[in-house]
């Protein structure tokens, strides 16, 4: 059977199923970022690893010490036995 398959044939048909494949990842993934590359807009939503907006609120650390150990007021409520 794997010998009426030329190397040809063989190498043409991988070449197909990996463009086939790459359009799927691009189209299912990075359809976003293509339409926009396409069409000259920036896209909308930042990367991960961005820093917030200088105009986002802090965010609330003042419950936590420097190591970022809960801070504890003296008034523990757990029973000791």
């Amino acid at each position: 059977m794997l010998r009426s398959i030329s190397w040809k044939q063989f190498i043409e048909w991988m070449a197909w199923a990996s463009v086939i494949y790459y359009l799927w990842v691009g189209l299912r993934f990075y359809r976003r970022d293509i339409l926009a590359l396409l069409t000259g807009s920036r896209v909308k939503n930042p990367p991960a690893n961005a820093p917030p907006p200088a105009s986002a609120p802090p965010t609330p650390t003042a419950d936590r010490t420097a190591d970022g150990q809960a801070k504890s007021d003296g008034n523990n409520k757990t029973k000791k036995i």
